[in-house]
């Protein structure tokens, strides 16, 4: 196995042999290359870091977070090794993309959201729910469903 990257959304990943496109972004295989020494050794620290993250979210998952019945997470801040200028926004241990949509828990309930960002901010605050402008994603308490 070999660690790849793509040049497009920066995504490291191990595959077997020459990947055909990016399994994150889709990009073709013009976009990516194999990983530098230094880039496998951030992955391999970031891996890990997620192992001992979802552990983490297992726990907090099992240890019964309900609202209204439901059991719940919140969206957390990006894993402190994704050194991204616009980094993914955490949810249950995995990395959160774009245009994903949640049920979270508002003061006037539960509400639909979509999550986007925008390329005009860097670092967490790209994140962004439209329509609602004055609300940030990170610390919403979502259902798990």
């Amino acid at each position: 196995m070999a660690v790849y990257k793509c040049n497009k959304c920066k995504y490291t990943f191990e595959a077997e042999g020459a990947p055909e496109a990016c399994p994150d972004c889709g990009r073709s295989d013009n976009d990516i290359e194999m990983a530098t020494e230094d880039e496998v050794e951030a992955w391999k620290l970031s891996k890990a870091q997620a192992e001992d993250d979802e552990q983490t979210c297992e726990e907090e998952y099992t240890a019964n977070y309900h609202i209204d019945g439901y059991r719940v997470a919140q969206i957390k801040l990006p894993d402190p090794h994704d050194a991204d200028s616009h980094p993914r926004l955490m949810f249950r241990g995995y990395g959160i993309h774009a245009g994903e949509i949640f049920w979270a828990w508002l003061p006037d309930g539960w509400r639909e959201i979509r999550l986007e960002m925008t390329w005009k901010t860097n670092g967490p605050g790209c994140w962004f729910i439209p329509g609602l402008p004055d609300i940030c994603p990170v610390g919403l308490w979502c259902r798990c469903d």
